[in-house]
């Protein structure tokens, strides 16, 4: 019996027992006991714990002890090699049995990467790169060292970033005062400043084709997200903080109450390795990606294009959702309704309201009307009054709330959980509901 239950990975859960910590299998078969006071999240199968007095330990998945509660730090690095501390700034590396990997310590230690790992031997010393055996493979060297990427790792010195290969040779000669993020070589180019603009470079150092927008994104799948100037206006009547306005440089939308994306004013167009813009930066906006399809605003109206840069719904709408369960809610200025990925209306504009579909099912309002609708438009039941609903279907199930307290229902509309809870969690796959009494036999 446990007085709360929450997911950690797939198969496990966090247990919590008379204030203690624990791990479990779904089954119910104990992992790690319910004695610490945190556990950290699950890296290269190794499960970090602290205990109350502070001092850190490590099991694996089978709920074997690998290194007892007796350290400041632990850190996997990946390839079954952790990161152990006794104090600040003193590092050991050893295997998942304890052993030393080396028995150098050192003062810093990034995550390996391709095969190596940053590090510093002495406070104030320069970095360098040891392999998974421990022994330093490229000499320390450098002001700053980020991990390697494609063979490729970006170094500093005298405040000049270049690049290195695994071997340690200098292919790039540290020339650029900044570099992009993140600062590593994507799809077989980086971007670097150069003078006082952003470029991209290959991996030999050359720029493949001229730059012609204010900033850029990395390559993915053979695009790049690129910029010109936003309007400053735009940004001041946005209220906009600077965190906001680097996060919507990367691609991340803001979002309206409705759900629908907010022009923030930036030019985002997207270009191929050659340079070409495939989607054009002149557009009012184009969203980022995702699963294939960005959303564009031409002319003051919605639509959206695919990879290729072809229409895949024509600019038409005034509001717009990402596509969710093969359908995208688009508003036609006064209701809403929903489109496919060819673009044909499949459910007529007809909701004051209109959420994303997920798992078949999604909530629309009409008038003071709440409805659970299927992918056909028909009506799949309607939600009682005084119930929300406020997110959706997940696992067969989706939460609801009467008078301040949580239950859930199915998709036939039937309550399966009264509303008695004070909070739920949500996770991808389950819903787990919190300061419940839930027993499991193992």
């Amino acid at each position: 019996m446990y007085d709360s239950i929450v997911p950690y990975a797939e198969g496990y859960l966090i247990v919590q027992k008379n204030g203690g910590l624990g791990i479990i299998r779904t089954d119910g078969t104990q992992i790690v006991p319910a004695a610490y006071v945190n556990i950290k999240p699950l890296m290269d199968g190794i499960i970090v714990v602290r205990d109350a007095k502070g001092k850190v330990g490590a099991y694996d998945l089978s709920g074997e002890l690998l290194l007892p509660a007796a350290y400041t730090s632990i850190q996997p690095m990946g390839h079954g090699i952790l990161c152990i501390s006794e104090e600040y700034g003193q590092y050991h590396l050893c295997r998942r049995d304890g052993s030393h990997l080396t028995d150098e310590m050192f003062y810093s230690v990034e995550p390996f990467s391709e095969g190596r790992a940053a590090v510093i031997r002495k406070k104030g010393e320069p970095y360098g790169y040891i392999d998974e055996t421990g022994n330093m493979v490229i000499p320390p060297s450098y002001d700053r060292a980020e991990p390697f990427h494609e063979d490729r790792a970006a170094v500093n010195i005298d405040k000049k970033w270049g690049f290195i290969d695994r071997n340690g040779t200098m292919v790039i000669a540290p020339q650029f005062r900044k570099l992009g993020h993140p600062k590593e070589f994507h799809e077989g180019y980086a971007l670097v400043m150069k003078g006082k603009k952003i470029t991209f470079i290959d991996k030999a150092g050359k720029m493949p084709f001229k730059m012609q927008w204010s900033s850029a994104r990395s390559f993915y799948d053979g695009l790049a997200a690129v910029f010109h100037s936003r309007d400053k206006s735009t940004l001041a009547n946005l209220g906009l903080a600077m965190n906001s306005y680097l996060s919507l440089a990367a691609g991340a939308p803001l979002y309206e109450d409705d759900g629908s994306i907010i022009d923030d004013g930036a030019r985002r167009g997207y270009i191929n390795t050659s340079g070409t813009e495939v989607i054009p930066s002149t557009n009012d906006y184009t969203t980022m990606f995702k699963d294939g399809i960005a959303l564009v605003k031409v002319h003051g109206q919605w639509g959206a294009v695919d990879r290729s840069g072809t229409y895949i719904v024509h600019p038409q709408y005034s509001k717009m959702h990402y596509f969710c369960d093969d359908l995208a809610a688009v508003c036609d200025g006064r209701k809403w309704g929903y489109v496919g990925r060819d673009g044909i209306m499949l459910i007529p504009p007809a909701y004051d309201e209109a959420d994303d579909f997920h798992e078949g099912l999604t909530r629309v309002r009409a008038a003071d009307d709440v409805l659970i609708i299927d992918k056909t438009g028909q009506i799949a039941f309607h939600l009682p009054a005084g119930l929300e609903f406020p997110w959706h279907f997940s696992a067969g199930i989706a939460p609801i709330i009467k008078d301040g307290k949580w239950g859930f229902i199915d998709r036939s509309g039937s309550i399966v959980v009264s509303p008695q809870y004070s909070e739920v969690m949500r996770y991808d796959v389950l819903w787990m509901m919190m300061g419940s009494l839930m027993q499991y036999s193992g």
